[in-house]
Parts: C-alpha cells; sequence; structure tokens
C-alpha cells in the first residue's frame, strides 16, 4: 500500500512540475512573439490585446525561468516599451525572483556592449543595480 501511495505522490507531483514547465514555455511564446513584432514594426504603440497578453504573460510565469527566458525578459524591459504600459513594474519582479541568472546575464550583455556611455549599457546597469 505504501509503495502505490508513494508511486501515486510522485506521479502528482512529476504531473504538476511539467504542467508548470509547460505553461511556462507557452508564455515565454507569447511574450517573445510580441516583443518580436513590437521591435519589426518599430512603433511606439501596441495593441490593447498584446498589451494584455504580454501583462498577462509576464504575471503568470512561474520562478524556475531558465537563461533564455531571462535573456528574453531583459530584452523586454530593454525594448518594450509602448505608451502608457508597466513593463518595467511587470519585468522587475521576475528578475529579482530569478536574480543570480538575471545577474549573469546582465553582465553578459554589458560585456558585449563595452561603451559605458552606451544608453544600453547605462540602462542594464540600472537593472542590475536596482535587482
Amino acid at each position: 500500500m505504501k509503495k502505490v501511495f508513494f508511486l501515486l505522490l510522485l506521479f502528482i507531483n512529476f504531473t504538476i512540475y511539467s504542467q508548470a514547465k509547460n505553461s511556462n514555455a507557452a508564455y515565454i511564446k507569447t511574450i517573445r512573439e510580441i516583443h518580436k513584432d513590437f521591435i519589426f514594426n518599430q512603433e511606439d504603440t501596441d495593441s490593447q490585446n498584446n498589451k494584455k497578453a504580454m501583462k498577462n504573460a509576464l504575471k503568470s510565469l512561474k520562478n524556475n525561468l531558465k537563461s533564455n527566458d531571462i535573456k528574453l525578459i531583459i530584452e523586454v524591459w530593454m525594448d518594450y516599451d509602448p505608451m502608457d504600459y508597466p513593463t518595467k513594474e511587470l519585468v522587475l519582479p521576475l528578475l529579482k525572483r530569478n536574480k543570480k541568472i538575471a545577474v549573469q546575464e546582465i553582465d553578459k550583455k554589458l560585456k558585449v556592449i563595452k561603451d559605458i556611455e552606451d544608453e544600453s549599457y547605462i540602462g542594464l546597469l540600472a537593472l542590475k543595480n536596482s535587482l
């Protein structure tokens, strides 16, 4: 009986973990598509549907983000800035919850930029200091 209970418990934990992992993947896909379209169109605005979908996806992400997910979230922090949209307020808590990976990814970006007067460098440095 204990073995059956243990196997059932193991199965439930695996299922919950898989669902969290898969839900992150769906949210990351949404974020990536909206961000890509926004950058491609080079506009200062975005549709209400995109803003709502982005907000929902950012708020719904779980804590176990991968390095590539954090890279995308940092890109969103830097680039996704439609008027009257709280990008920074939505992204910062995610990066704080995943601080170790976020700092590593920010450091990688800072090494690539090199010019300390570059606007991106200054923004990334400010982001790192706010974590």
